[in-house]
This record gives structure tokens, sequence and C-alpha cells, in this order.
């Protein structure tokens, strides 16, 4: 019915909600050809009206049938279909005003402009399209019993239902189960960040967290026995600890798990250690030489158990090489031979030894200081590396601090050919690549991806694109950020 045309007034697209009335039957017969077949009527009767409620940005559709021989009308409106009368299809859907019953009468004396009734508005709910079927055929066209309903739509009916009682399986699930994640000393080894490891999407595939749904009862005994046939150990082979954020935004051991937590559930031990995350986290400690002789009591309040991070600037690689226990009357320097013991030092090798506070806080630690004043506690991580004094290496990054202040700022980065333009700026081939300095196509095929610091010079990322590309000359190559949509900005000044 061409609801929606171009008003040049307006410059815009607009819904026409006009009053249109459709007749129930309409005879075509006066606009055959004097050679037009005439033997059948050529009379049509209205099967169906489709009805669009809104305006032009936005709205909603149904639509009014009779899907048989019988005068009854039915309206489909998404998943729900209600039986309808005739007068209701002809009437209420034509458009125009709306009716005078529904507009006031008359205007009291005294009423305020406020509280005068508005002018006549327009209805926004109307037919949009028509459906007439020829009365000659209607019979044929039309069942007038139970059809077969075809098997593509009953398989697609049986998808439905299976979607639909698979995601109330996930629910009732997620409900009635939990989250537990794991990390052990494995994960911290080749673990290249802050922290123990990382419990989202940045932990690489190749060193995966133990991660599954666990029933919100099941006690920790249950769980222990069930992680320890998953780790291959027997029970008695380790213990598990819970784990705390804490103020700076860390994540740490807070206490072991023992004989007495055995019997409380795991919804239990979330509310109370894990509060904060969807899930339960836990950190598993296998019995070593450096465990308390009473494995499965409480520690001592003097003792605290430290994680070791060994740094090789050669290969700017951090190392997990385990954990152990230090009291608080020990100085750092009483630990230096079992930190040099775990990185496979000589016994005389000088090293300096930080303390990986958060982030952005990366402390020296001076040698001579207790674990006591150094305020070193359950869960700190230690990370030390050969002295640079001793280590002769030029490397880009040679201390602690420095590799961590390069993990904070790392972005990952992927370089994609820019669409080809048609602008004097075009330095592509024409085939949305950029061309290299001898006139082939660098790009064709490669999308190369970069783990760089946010701090990294220009140059350095271009030089490392054009070896990565073939490219003799990287001055040639612009860069470009994008927008949320995927299109390109501006270039990228070169600074």
């Amino acid at each position: 019915l061409k609801r929606f045309e171009y008003d040049f007034r307006r410059d815009a697209m607009v819904k026409i909600n006009d009053r249109h009335e459709f007749p129930p039957t309409i005879d075509l017969g006066e606009f055959l050809s004097d050679d037009a077949d005439r033997s059948q009527s050529w009379n049509y009767v209205l099967h169906g009206v489709l009805v669009h409620s809104g305006d032009l940005h936005g709205g909603h559709y149904f639509g009014l049938l009779r899907p048989n021989l019988e005068e009854k009308w039915y309206r489909f409106d998404d998943d729900r279909v209600v039986p309808t009368c005739a007068s209701e299809v002809f009437e209420e859907f034509y458009g125009g005003d709306f009716g005078p019953s529904q507009q006031p009468q008359y205007q009291p004396l005294g009423t305020s402009a406020r509280d005068r009734p508005r002018p006549a508005s327009k209805r926004f709910t109307n037919a949009y399209m028509l459906v007439y079927i020829r009365e000659a055929l209607r019979d044929s066209v039309l069942c007038s019993g139970d059809a077969p309903v075809p098997q593509h739509l009953l398989q697609r009916i049986q998808n439905e239902k299976d979607e639909v009682a698979r995601k109330q399986r996930e629910k009732l699930e997620i409900a009635s189960t939990l989250v537990v994640k794991v990390v052990g000393d494995e994960h911290f080894e080749q673990h290249q960040g802050f922290d123990l490891c990382y419990f989202d999407q940045r932990q690489p595939a190749n060193s995966a967290l133990f991660c599954e749904r666990m029933p919100r009862t099941m006690t920790l005994a249950k769980f222990k026995a069930r992680y320890a046939e998953y780790i291959g150990h027997s029970v008695d082979d380790f213990r598990l600890w819970s784990m705390v954020g804490r103020i700076n935004k860390t994540l740490r051991c807070d206490a072991p798990l023992v004989a007495e937590s055995l019997s409380m559930t795991l919804m239990q031990l979330k509310d109370n250690k894990s509060g904060k995350w969807p899930e339960l986290r836990l950190y598993c400690e296998m019995r070593s030489d450096d465990v308390p002789d009473d494995f499965d009591a409480k520690i001592p309040s003097e003792l605290s158990l430290v994680h070791m991070r060994f740094y090789d600037p050669s290969r700017q690689l951090m190392t997990g090489v385990g954990h152990t226990y230090v009291h608080a009357t020990q100085t750092v320097r009483d630990l230096m031979p079992r930190l040099r013991e775990a990185a496979v030092l000589s016994p005389d090798t000088p090293i300096t030894v930080f303390e990986e506070v958060k982030p952005t806080l990366i402390d020296l630690m001076d040698p001579n200081a207790t674990f006591r004043k150094a305020e070193i506690a359950t869960g700190d991580i230690i990370c030390f590396q050969v002295s640079p004094e001793a280590d002769q290496g030029n490397y880009r990054l040679p201390t602690v601090p420095e590799y961590f202040d390069e993990v904070h700022h790392r972005v990952c980065v992927r370089f994609v050919p820019r669409p080809a333009r048609n602008d004097v700026d075009d330095f592509s081939n024409g085939n949305g690549d950029e061309a290299t300095d001898d006139g082939t196509a660098g790009a064709e095929t490669l999308s190369p991806v970069l783990n760089v610091s946010c701090k990294s010079p220009y140059d350095d990322v271009s030089y490392w694109l054009a070896e990565q590309l073939g490219m003799r000359d990287p001055l040639k190559l612009r860069f470009y950020t994008v927008n949320s949509a995927g299109q390109p900005r501006s270039p990228v000044r070169r600074t």
C-alpha cells in the first residue's frame, strides 16, 4: 500500500498513516483485455493482511489471515496465534485519525490550556500489504481440512524445542554448579605476566588451568579426591590454598585449606574467600622438602609461603622456579642460596632481588633486611636476576622492573593491508595490498601479529613489519588505526 515514501519537503523518508479502506472482495474483470479468458470469475477475496505498527525508524509486523475456507480470522503475532474478528481486520487497521469516540466531544468552561484535548492523532498501526486469492480457485489453493505439515517445518520446530531444552538444562546447571579453577606450580613456571597466572582468556592454551563445573554442595574433601585423580597423585601429595584479591588489585595465596576445611562445601569456600569472582580460585601446593613437617596443619604465623621467579635478560624470559617458606626473622641474604639453587646458578653468582608488589611497583629488596621489616607475607612473589653489574650483556630489558614495565604496557597489534583508496595518497598496488619498493605485493596473504609495548618507537615497529613483509625501505609503510567499525582513521604520525 506504499506506506513509506520520500518527502521532498522534509528531505527524508516518512511513513504515511493516512486512512485507506480496502474491500473484502475486489473484481478485476474490468481491467482484463478483450481477448482474456472469462470462463471463470475474476473476483478476488481478501485472504490476509500484513500490519505494521510503528514509524519509519522501527516497529513491529504481524499478520491477519484466514488459513482455510472458513470465515474465521486469526492473528499471527510472533509465537502467538489468536482468533480475531472481521471488524478488527477491516476497521482497526485502515489507518487515519482515531475515531470520534476516542476524542473528547466537548471542552468544559474554565479548562486550562494544559488540560485541553490534543488534536486528533494518526494511527501508527495500519495495513501495510494485502493478499487476495481468486475466488474461483480458492478451493484448490486452500485446504478444507488438516493438511500435512512439511517435514522441514517439523524438523525446525523440533530443533527449536531442543534448543530451548538445552538452554534450560544449562540454566539449571549454572544454578546448581560452580566453576572451580586451580593453578599449580607448573602454570606459575611458564607464566610471563603478573601474579601466579591469568584466570581469564589471556591464559595460554598450552598452560590451561584446571577448570570444571562442580556441584555447589560438593565438599572440599570430595573435590580434592576428584582433583587428585585429575593430576594423577594421591590426596596426601598436595594441599589446596584459598586465593584472595588484595587491595592493590593483585591475586595471591591466602591460607591452606587443611583438615578443618575439608567438610566445607565449595559454595561456602567461594563466599568466604572468592566472593568477588564468579568462580572459586585455588592454588595447589605439592609436598616438597621446603614444606613444614605438619603438612595438614595451619602454618605458623612466623612462616610465610613465597613464590620465586628468575629473570633472564638475555632471553627476556621470566621463569617460575617454585616456592619456599621464609621465617620473619630471616634476612633476604639468607634466602639467596635457595634462590641460586632454584635457578641452577653457581653459589658465588651475585644476584639482585625484587618484590613483585603490583604491576606498577617492583621494589628492590635490601639483602640485609629481615622479611618482617620487608613486610613479606604469605603469597608474595620474589623475583631475582643475576646482578646487572656482574652481567655485562647489552640487553633491551636488562632488569626486572623494566621487564614488568614492558609487560604492563604490552599490547597485541595485528597488521592487515589497508583497503585501496581513490585519492593521491594511495600507495597500494590496486589490490588493497601495500606495495614494496620493488613493486611486488608484500602483504597478499600475511597478517603479522606483534606483541609490543605501547612505549615502543614508531621506527621499531616499522622496521619489524618491513622485515616480516620482505621490504627494503620501512619508510614506505604507512600505519592507520581503525575505528569500532573496522574502518581506517587518519594516518599515524611518525615521531
